[in-house]
Parts: structure tokens; sequence; C-alpha cells
């Protein structure tokens, strides 16, 4: 029996667009909300016991799921929110909000997210993409990060890993084989049970992101809200955020920024079925209602073959299509 025994929410049957800000995609045929970090990794143990299709998100704030749904489990980490503030750092869970996390170190005058306000994900989700606004992102705070690899409970210090514009070594199953820096532990995540993962035998996957350990520069804490302020405030000027959306569509390209490139294309308010390219912000593709992922689809393709046509430059998405894992069977 699928997740027998899970003691967090289970439903059947649910639908995607409840989960993701574009508010698109079909049913989920099993979803679950692990409460902590030992649910969560014996979710997944499970679904690879079962050769069960899983796939692990938070807010989806990111993410464009499929319309015809996914098989198997969609593990939501946003239960997971625990939190332990320290002497100019914190060790804080996966599923906790990176935007809720700014504003309360900048209420400590503890200067370093200032530029995560705006951002709706999960800490977790920030790490794996290395998250970021306004030139900083996530890599400059980190200093360890509680990890689940090749059936395993890792902590990998900041030294051991590697980030890049939007992407990290997270990213990759290699990292799983990097050797552990166990001095500190986080007293947020336990340890989920060690043990076999089940039929599959030794795994191979990509990590799974447990919790995060970030630091913090001193500051005032009257000026670190007002530059936070001033960044919603920005945000709010030039980007769609009244209407559902998943950020920006399209990675910058070296030395330029995917929205000129768009906008210089012509594509500003045109739409395939119900998506439309913002008016207010050419890299965003904004869900007038209706839209499917198809229309989503459609948009991107058609905008990525046009760039490339006019200026050369191939376009690479910053949003993660479900879909390309296998729809529902």
């Amino acid at each position: 029996m699928v997740l027998d025994g899970f003691k967090g929410r289970v439903e059947h049957n649910y639908p995607l667009k409840n989960l993701t800000t574009w508010k698109i995609g079909g049913p989920a045929e099993y979803v679950c909300w692990p409460e902590s970090a030992e649910e969560l990794v014996a979710a997944v143990r499970e679904a690879l016991s079962q050769g069960q299709d899983f796939r692990i998100i938070g807010r989806g704030s990111n993410l464009l799921a499929p319309d015809r749904g996914l098989a198997g489990i969609t593990v939501v980490t946003t239960e997971l929110r625990r939190i332990l503030w320290g002497e100019h750092s914190v060790w804080v869970e996966a599923g906790y909000s990176l935007a809720k996390l700014a504003r309360e170190a900048g209420e400590r005058g503890w200067s370093g997210l200032e530029f995560a306000g705006g951002i709706p994900g999960t800490v977790g989700g920030a790490v794996v993409m290395n998250a970021g606004a306004y030139g900083e992102d996530m890599a400059g705070g980190i200093k360890n990060v509680k990890v689940w690899c090749d059936g395993e409970v890792r902590l990998l210090n900041r030294e051991r890993l590697k980030f890049g514009y939007r992407t990290s070594s997270f990213q990759d199953e290699s990292v799983c084989g990097v050797e552990a820096a166990l001095s500190v532990d986080p007293p947020t995540a336990p340890e989920p049970a060690a043990g076999p993962p089940g039929k599959g035998g030794k795994l191979s996957l990509r990590p799974l992101v447990l919790a995060a350990e970030l630091s913090f520069g001193p500051g005032e804490r009257e000026r670190i809200l007002a530059r936070m302020s001033e960044g919603l405030r920005k945000r709010a000027a030039a980007q769609p955020l009244a209407e559902a959306n998943a950020g920006s569509v399209f990675r910058n390209p070296p030395g330029d920024y995917a929205a000129r490139l768009i906008e210089q294309s012509g594509w500003k308010g045109k739409r395939c079925g119900g998506a439309k390219v913002s008016e207010k912000h050419s890299n965003f593709i904004v869900n007038t209602g209706e839209a499917t992922a198809t229309d989503v689809l459609c948009l991107i393709e058609d905008i990525r073959a046009d760039v490339w046509q006019k200026f050369g430059i191939r376009l690479e998405t910053e949003v993660r299509y479900l879909g390309a894992e296998g729809g529902r069977r």
C-alpha cells in the first residue's frame, strides 16, 4: 500500500494547481506533507522500495506541473519549519519560508538576506537553485547544509560545495560522493533512521536538502528593514505580482537580460491560450485564469526559437517542468 503507516497528511488525486504559484496542473496520484525530516526520508524510502515515481517540492514557486497530472508520490516540504537561532546564524529546515526568514533576520538587525524579502519559495528550494535577486544570492550566507545522500544523512560544509548563477552542487548526483564535514550537529533536523533503502539497494539520486545553517553580518535594524522594503517596492512596480506566475521564466544569458531580449523580440503581451507574456515584465508568463501547461510550454518554445533566430542566443529556462519526469500513468 502506498505510504502505508505515514503519519502526516496524505491526499489521493490532489490537484497540482493547488501546489504551484502558476496555478496550473492536473491531479497528482499521491501527495504527502511530512512533518519531520524523518518522515520525509521515510516517504522517499517507501517510494523507492515500491518502484514509485516521486519528486520533492516546496511552495511550487518555480514549477510548471503537467496538465495530465503526475503518477507516484509528490512530497511537499512546507511542514518542515523547525528553526533555531544562534549568534548571527540560524539552523532552519527546508520547508521554512525564505521571505519570512529574511524578515525575521532583519528584525534582529542581522544583514545578509535583504534580497530575499520578496522571494516566495522555501529555504530548501532556495539553497538548491541558489536563489537570488539584485546581484546577491543564497551562496553568500550558507555555512552548512544537511542532506540525505545515498541512504545516509550527511552534513556538507560550504567549502565543499559549488554555487553558480541559479545552480548549485545539489542539482548534481556527484555531491553525494563528497566527504561530509561533521563538526556541527544541527538540532533542528533529527537524523532519519539509517538502514537499507529497500529493494533498490544503494541509492543514486540527487541529494535531498533537509536543513541549512546560514550566517549573517551585523547591521542596523532600521536600515536593513528599509532596504528590504525598497526591494519589495521595486518588485511590486516591476513584476506582475497580482497575477499567477512562477517568477522569471528564463535565466539571464551571460552579459545580457532575458527580459530585454524577449521585449526586443516583440513578445510583451502576446499569448497562447490562457498564458500571456506579462506586459509589466517580459520574462514573466502569467496565467490569465485558465492557462494550461501546454499553453505555457507553447510560449516558452516560441520565445526561445524567436530569440535564437533574432539574436543567436539560446535562452535556458529557470523554471522546472515536472512533466519532464513522465506523466500520469
